[in-house]
């Protein structure tokens, strides 16, 4: 039965012509009179408010009652369910279509658009077309958000531990609830240095529950009460009081522990959509903080805010993305091997749905994007790991097949100039100067998931097993992986002769944690296994210079895992790395500070010249001093801000780039190296 809020959303499909395209912008002018309008595409009237379909995150937590979406040829899938969640009930979405390609996810894209909810006016009438319903203005407050805030406010008991966990489909305003109690609490106790700290896997993530706690908040910034889970774990404090949001995006070993920090806690965590996956919360960090004793107390969220229950706009597109995807539970079996080709997988919406819903079990990220480049994907192989008695899914693992660069593409990946997609693997070879790998076909381990009730019986290891043997069957001699690196994600691979080869220096927005790759080479690969290992040693040498640029992203745990899988100092030979060639190509092409930082840092060190001691004075030899002060003191950017003279961090960088041309033109060798030798 439909409740008595806000009316249900209506969504109308025409044509993208151009003259349409016209017509939409005068139809959205019109409503702008009365509504907050809003246009998406790269094709927006100067006069309306509009963003990219890249920036439409930047637009969460707002609201409109009328949106023009551009969906012709590649449907933008992670802005189009952004943008439905910004969207006020009584309002209206107004896509822009084409006949679509005849690829699997435009297919279903298709079929999505010619069900009855979808309204399809005269093109040429706008004035038929419909009308936002709702009256603009904000929205009051649910029965579910004053009952869930009634149960935060009741009084804990004398020194009890306390373990609360709001769990919600998106769209039912958690974070206002959190922020809100939070608010209240700030404004009768006060914060006192170190007993309250939010938590989220990014500080993006946190947002909106720190801008309503500071409604109610007119003494303490709750702003600075957010820490990076890493940080936490990282830091002797035990807050009093910790409240994590979006817990189900940050890594269950992770979560795990961070409750432990706490005398009392507030987990919040959403159960589908692009927030992240509710699923893997509910089957394994729930039932691990029971058996640590905190038995946690449920506060479920149902009712929408913005719209009204059983909205048709939420159940489109829910149902087109697989945004409420779950898998059950096998039974135990015979299992078997099976690869599925996406198209194959697009003909099976039972299988389809299982997947999606494992990957969101496994506690993985899954974004709405993710569904349509998987089915698309000519270069994606999916292996399944399924129960002979009933098809019951147990794993699976995705495989992106990355073909090599060509010389010239390679030399542009190293300077910084090209970043081709589809070859993230080749690429990061090229970047740290390995030619002859980067020209090879590499095989990424995508994604790999098992059941949580399966986990730990050694199914991953059979599934990643499985696929070494078809890749080195198809005469691919490399295979990699890049994950949000954990000691138990490390090690798992390492378990299977993966090594380090890149540290990420800035946590992932999606799990707040630094990515870590990983590569082997296959047996059958012949010269690739030396030159890979030359590539692993490169990256032990360097170590020290990662792990302190991620040093506020990586827990002491983390740290010594990677230590740990790393070769021993010469066991893989010196790294014939030419550190003038990166320097050069930082100081005049476009290749980035961090792949350049070591050479510098190693250049600079060397420079032993008495003359060329730097001064940190900025008022003599500044651009030495702002090299020393980046590369090898490795101050932090306000810092270097600072010494510099200029405002934000491209602006440093560029007066690195020139102080880093000058630094060569003064060492000039008598014989410069007319290419950019490999790294053997």
């Amino acid at each position: 039965m439909v409740g008595s809020g806000p009316p249900h959303r209506r969504i109308i499909a025409l044509p993208g012509r151009p003259e349409v395209c016209e017509r939409a912008g005068d139809w959205l002018r019109q409503q702008a009179d009365d509504h907050a309008v809003l246009w998406v595409g790269r094709r927006a009237p100067a006069d309306l408010p509009a963003v990219r379909p890249a920036q439409a995150g930047d637009w969460l937590g707002r609201e409109r009652d009328a949106v023009v979406f551009e969906a012709q040829s590649d449907v933008p899938a992670d802005a189009l369910v952004i943008v439905s969640g910004i969207l006020r009930g009584g309002g209206v979405l107004v896509l822009l279509t084409d006949a679509g390609g005849a690829t699997p996810f435009g297919e279903r894209w298709q079929a999505a658009l010619a069900e009855a909810v979808v309204e399809h006016p005269d093109p040429g009438r706008p004035t038929d077309w419909p009308h936002p319903g709702g009256a603009a203005g904000g929205h009051g407050w649910t029965a579910d958000q004053r009952a869930v805030l009634d149960m935060l406010r009741e009084p804990d008991a004398r020194g009890a531990r306390r373990c609360d966990v709001v769990i919600a489909p998106r769209g039912r305003g958690k974070s206002t609830v959190l922020g809100q109690w939070l608010g209240e609490h700030l404004r009768l106790w006060g914060a006192p240095d170190g007993e309250i700290a939010v938590a989220a896997p990014a500080p993006s993530a946190a947002e909106r529950l720190l801008a309503q706690a500071a409604e109610g908040s007119p003494v303490v910034d709750p702003a600075t009460l957010y820490r990076a889970p890493a940080v936490l774990l990282d830091s002797p404090a035990r807050p009093d009081l910790l409240i994590v949001d979006e817990a189900a995006a940050i890594p269950v070993e992770r979560l795990l522990e961070l409750p432990r920090r706490a005398r009392r806690v507030v987990l919040a965590t959403t159960t589908g959509g692009f927030e992240g996956s509710g699923q893997g919360f509910r089957l394994r960090v729930l039932p691990a903080l029971e058996r640590a004793g905190l038995r946690p107390r449920i506060l479920r969220l149902h009712e929408p805010v913005r719209w009204a229950a059983g909205d048709p706009l939420e159940d489109w597109i829910n149902r087109l993305f697989l945004l409420e995807a779950s898998s059950h539970e096998p039974l135990p079996q015979a299992v078997r091997l099976a690869w599925r080709s996406p198209a194959e997988l697009a003909g099976d919406a039972a299988r389809l749905q299982a997947l999606t819903g494992l990957l969101a079990d496994a506690h993985y990220r899954t974004r709405p994007s993710d569904l349509q480049r998987w089915l698309d994907d000519p270069d994606l192989h999916v292996l399944l790991l399924e129960g002979v008695r009933d098809g019951a899914l147990f794993g699976a693992v995705l495989v992106q097949a990355e073909p090599g660069l060509e010389p010239e593409l390679a030399d542009a990946v190293w300077a910084g100039e090209r970043r081709p997609p589809g070859r993230f693997l080749p690429c990061t070879l090229a970047a740290v100067g390995s030619f002859s790998l980067a020209g090879q076909t590499a095989w990424r381990i995508h994604r790999i998931a098992v059941h949580p009730a399966w986990q730990g019986r050694g199914l991953g290891t059979r599934l990643l097993r499985a696929a070494a043997e078809r890749a080195a069957r198809d005469g691919v001699g490399l295979l990699g992986a890049a994950f949000g690196v954990t000691p138990g994600m490390l090690y798992f691979w390492q378990r299977e002769g993966f090594a380090p080869v890149r540290l990420g220096v800035r946590p992932d927005p999606a799990s707040g944690q630094v990515t870590l790759i990983v590569m082997r080479a296959l047996a059958e690969a012949g010269e690739a296994g030396p030159a890979l290992a030359a590539v692993q040693g490169a990256f032990a040498r360097d170590w020290p210079l990662w792990r302190a640029l991620a040093a506020e992203q990586l827990d002491s745990a983390t740290t010594r895992a990677i230590e740990q899988s790393l070769p021993a100092p010469g066991e893989h030979g010196e790294v014939d790395a030419d550190d003038r060639a990166s320097i050069e190509a930082f100081a005049h092409r476009s290749r980035s500070f961090e792949w350049a930082l070591p050479a510098l840092r190693r250049a600079l060190m060397a420079d032993t010249r008495p003359d060329r001691a730097p001064d940190l004075n900025p008022g003599q030899d500044s651009d030495r001093a702002l090299l020393h002060a980046a590369c090898v003191q490795q101050q932090d950017w306000a810092a270097l801000q600072a010494l510099a003279g200029v405002s934000g961090r491209r602006g440093v960088i560029r007066r690195l780039r020139g102080a880093a041309a000058r630094w060569l033109a003064e060492t000039r060798p008598e014989t410069r190296p007319e290419t950019r030798p490999e790294i053997r």
